[in-house]
């Protein structure tokens, strides 16, 4: 099986302090069956990110253990990759400084990126 990599990832953005740069990076979360991105290390939900370039080649698993290293728990890990794979494959066609927020949707994974603004002004 393929191995999405990504060296982009969501960071939280407000658009009421377009400016101010975050560097908690997002990731999604399913609780109760529904999905939304959250913040990676605090697990705060968040409506927005901006993608940003990392520096460095990250998976699925690399997310995962991050979460781990900040205390959080993983209640079912295997289902969690499956949604952050999904997740890095849609941030691919994306490029950086793009405003996404995530929306359900039918069918598999159950949800999509959402495109709301494209490299807004600095």
């Amino acid at each position: 099986m393929h191995e999405v990599r990504t060296s982009r990832l969501l960071v939280a953005y407000d658009p009421r302090i377009p400016r101010h740069r975050s560097r908690e990076f997002l990731v999604l979360s399913r609780q109760g069956g529904t999905v939304h991105l959250e913040m990676l290390r605090t697990g705060v939900p968040w409506e927005q990110g901006m993608l940003v370039g990392i520096g460095e080649s990250v998976t699925a698993d690399d997310l995962i253990a991050w979460m781990h290293a900040a205390g959080r728990s993983v209640r079912d890990p295997d289902a969690l990759h499956a949604d952050l794979e999904a997740y890095l494959t849609q941030l691919a066609p994306l490029a950086e400084r793009n405003i996404v927020r995530l929306v359900p949707a039918d069918g598999v994974p159950g949800f999509r990126l959402d495109l709301l603004a494209e490299r807004p002004e600095r």
